[in-house]
């Protein structure tokens, strides 16, 4: 049991500390769990959970035949009959009100645009910041054209409203019609773990609040790199319609690399880094700085639809209640690599051996001897790779509805270096 609570424990220390630096007892804590001894197995598989097949699976979900398992292709039609046909053949049911397929409407907007500036009006003058090297930008209102004329523009810190901390960013500030820009992350430094730091949360919060815009400053060294938000940006940028997800979206959501950000803030009569460090405080106060900020976008629009796939074992004792098992099925499909040629993105890792997984799940509980207590709901969810939308769709239109559901294990980079002691 000690051993068992040391390695719980772990994660909770790492993240105390990241940023701040360790204690001694919390050296303890780490040099305790890493020198624990991997404990027995407990349990033996059940027969149906199988390497071979698990590795026979992600080869078909990798293969060039199936062509990165795109969504809204023939990789698309190619993946889910696969899906369906291994489901099918477990025995299990179709689970989306007697059918397979729960159909999923898409929005695509792509920037056409793309030497859009952001043009900042302070005292001395304009400063412009280009799209793809200072800036990024794009609608989330799925409008051909979008534009913004001096509006006033507020510091708006790491752009967070936390009740249950006991934060908000936005406290005594009304940002409506203007551009918010907010810090990446959030203020303890351990932003990754955090749903309050994701750039999702900030933009849909700037929306509700009523901000035009919302500028997220784009730390160097970040984990995703500034070229990796441009190529996305660049792009088709997918999302549900407002008819499938209602709410306030932003007319305006992109960032800003850190350069620019202190370029605006200097031209501004202000201080990024001062105001950086006053945001860590939780009596931080929204700063408006002396500029207004203009920008046209012009978009194309397109709406499609993809597929979520889902099966269902109907519990013996508690039909009503469900336990899901999910993974993403899609890939990135195929993009033009360096040299001008058409590469094959196979996603092995993100996510065929996720789905792989999830198949040799199904497959036991397919073959047990007795129905589980609760019904399982096999959900393999379309456009992962674009913003969870196939598994945020499902959360607006669950097959049983979310109060009755009792759990949902996600299965995405599957580890697979072998039988190991510790779980993520």
């Amino acid at each position: 049991m000690r051993r068992l609570l040391t390695t719980v424990l772990l994660p909770l220390a790492l993240a105390a500390c990241h940023g701040r630096g360790r204690t001694a007892a919390q050296a303890g804590l780490i040099a305790a769990a890493t020198s624990s001894t991997p404990p027995p197995m407990a349990i033996t598989l059940a027969p149906q959970i199988n390497q071979a097949e698990f590795l026979r699976t992600t080869r078909v979900l990798t293969s060039t035949a199936l062509g990165g398992r795109k969504p809204a292709t023939r990789s698309e039609v190619l993946t889910t009959r696969y899906l369906v046909s291994r489901l099918h053949h477990m025995g299990i049911a179709p689970g989306y009100h007697g059918r397979w397929l729960q159909p999923v409407p898409v929005v695509s907007t792509r920037l056409l645009n793309t030497t859009a500036e952001f043009d900042v009006r302070v005292a001395g003058g304009v400063q412009h910041f280009a799209f793809g090297t200072a800036m990024l930008a794009g609608t989330r209102q799925a409008r051909e054209r979008v534009e913004l004329t001096d509006a006033p523009i507020v510091f708006v810190g790491y752009g967070i409203d936390a009740p249950g901390h006991h934060w908000n960013d936005y406290q005594g500030i009304d940002v409506r019609g203007k551009i918010v820009i907010a810090l990446a992350g959030d203020p303890d430094g351990a932003g990754a773990a955090s749903r309050h730091a994701l750039a999702r949360t900030k933009f849909a919060l700037a929306a509700r609040r009523g901000a035009a815009a919302c500028f997220i400053i784009h730390p160097d060294g970040a984990v995703r790199t500034w070229n990796a938000l441009r190529d996305a940006a660049a792009g088709s940028v997918q999302r549900l319609p407002a008819s499938a997800a209602p709410g306030p979206r932003l007319a305006v959501a992109g960032w800003l690399s850190e350069a620019a950000a202190e370029r605006l803030f200097s031209a501004a009569g202000a201080s990024l880094g001062a105001l950086t460090q006053a945001a860590v405080q939780p009596d931080f106060q929204a700063t408006a700085l002396a500029a207004t900020g203009s920008i046209r976008l012009v978009s194309s629009i397109q709406y499609g639809w993809t597929d979520n796939v889902i099966g269902v074992i109907r519990g013996a004792r508690y039909p009503h209640q469900v336990v899901i098992y999910s993974a993403h099925w899609d890939g990135l499909g195929t993009l033009r690599g360096p040299r001008g040629r058409r590469e094959l993105l196979p996603g092995a890792a993100d996510d065929a051996n996720g789905v792989a997984a999830l198949l040799q799940i199904a497959d036991a509980f397919a073959h047990r001897k007795q129905r589980p207590a609760r019904t399982i709901l096999f959900l393999l969810t379309t456009l992962g790779d674009a913003h969870q939308l196939g598994s945020r769709y499902y959360v607006h239109h669950p097959v049983f509805p979310l109060s009755h559901t009792v759990a949902d294990i996600n299965i995405d980079l599957w580890p697979i270096l072998g039988r190991a002691r510790d779980m993520t």
